[in-house]
C-alpha cells in the first residue's frame, strides 16, 4: 500500500518523469496485490495523463492501457468514482459523447466531494459542449482542493474561451502559467498557447506572437496538426476558431 501512496503524490505533479515514477510504483503495488483497486485506478490515470498531455510516443496504446486498467479496477469495485471519471474520458476520446457524459455523472454521484472527479467531469463536459456546467464543475473541484493541480486552471480557462469570455479566460491562463511554472510542471507551454488565443481575441497581437514563441521554445514539437490530433470537441467550430487564433499568433 505504501507504493500506491507514494504514487499518488507523483500523480499530482504534471511532469513526464513523475508519471513514469508513479507507474513504476503502482506496478510494484500490483505485483504484491493484483486486486488492489486504488493501484489499478492510479495506473489508469497515469496512462491517461501520458496520452492527454502528449508524453506518450504511442498515445493510442496509452489510451488502450488506461482503458484496460480502468476495466480491471471496475471488475474489482464498480463504485470507484475516479475510474468512472476516467472511463468517461476514454469514451470522450472515442467520440462517444453521451456515454462519456453518463460516466461523468455516475462519477459525480459516487464522489460528490471528490475534487479530481469534478475536474475530469469538467473536461468531459467542455469537449462535449456543455461549457457552463464545465465551468461549474471545475470551480467546485478548485474549492474542494485548494492546493489544486495546475491543469484545473487550464480547464477553467478553456471553457471561458469557448463561450467568448476572453478576459476571464486570459486571467485564468495567467494563473495557470504562474502555478505551473512555480511547481515545475511541464505543461506551462500550454498556458502560453492559451494566452496567445485570448490575446488575439482581445486585440493584443504582439503579445500573442510573443506567447507563441515562448510556447514553441518550451515544446518545439507542438503544432496545429498535433493539436487537432488531441482535440475532440463535439462542435468542430470550436477547434477551427482556436486554430484561426493560433495561426494569427504565428503557430504553424
Amino acid at each position: 500500500m505504501g507504493y500506491a501512496v507514494k504514487a499518488a503524490g507523483y500523480l499530482e505533479r504534471v511532469t513526464k518523469q513523475d508519471l513514469a515514477r508513479a507507474r513504476g510504483l503502482l506496478e510494484q503495488a500490483l505485483a504484491l496485490d493484483p486486486e488492489y483497486v486504488a493501484a489499478w485506478s492510479g495506473l489508469s490515470l497515469a496512462y491517461w495523463f501520458d496520452a492527454r498531455f502528449g508524453w506518450s510516443d504511442t498515445p493510442e496504446e496509452s489510451f488502450r492501457l488506461a482503458y484496460s486498467a480502468a476495466q480491471k479496477s471496475l471488475s474489482l469495485d464498480d463504485t470507484d468514482p475516479v475510474v468512472h471519471g476516467l472511463m468517461g474520458c476514454i469514451h470522450l476520446y472515442l467520440r462517444e459523447y453521451e456515454q462519456a457524459i453518463r460516466e461523468a455523472e455516475r462519477a459525480i454521484a459516487l464522489g460528490p466531494n471528490h475534487a479530481l472527479v469534478h475536474a475530469l467531469a469538467s473536461h468531459i463536459l467542455r469537449f462535449s459542449g456543455d461549457f457552463e456546467r464545465a465551468i461549474a464543475m471545475i470551480k467546485k473541484a478548485m474549492r474542494l482542493q485548494p492546493l489544486l493541480p495546475s491543469w484545473y486552471l487550464m480547464e477553467l480557462s478553456m471553457s471561458y474561451y469557448c463561450i467568448g469570455r476572453y478576459e476571464e479566460a486570459k486571467d485564468s491562463a495567467e494563473q495557470f502559467l504562474r502555478l505551473a511554472e512555480s511547481r515545475g510542471d511541464q505543461i506551462a507551454w500550454a498556458a502560453y498557447l492559451m494566452l496567445a488565443m485570448n490575446y488575439i481575441r482581445l486585440g493584443r497581437e504582439r503579445e500573442a506572437r510573443l506567447a507563441v514563441l515562448e510556447s514553441s521554445r518550451l515544446n518545439p514539437d507542438y503544432s496545429l496538426e498535433v493539436d487537432r490530433r488531441y482535440s475532440c470537441y463535439r462542435d468542430v467550430n470550436i477547434i477551427e476558431r482556436q486554430h484561426e487564433d493560433l495561426r494569427k499568433a504565428g503557430l504553424k
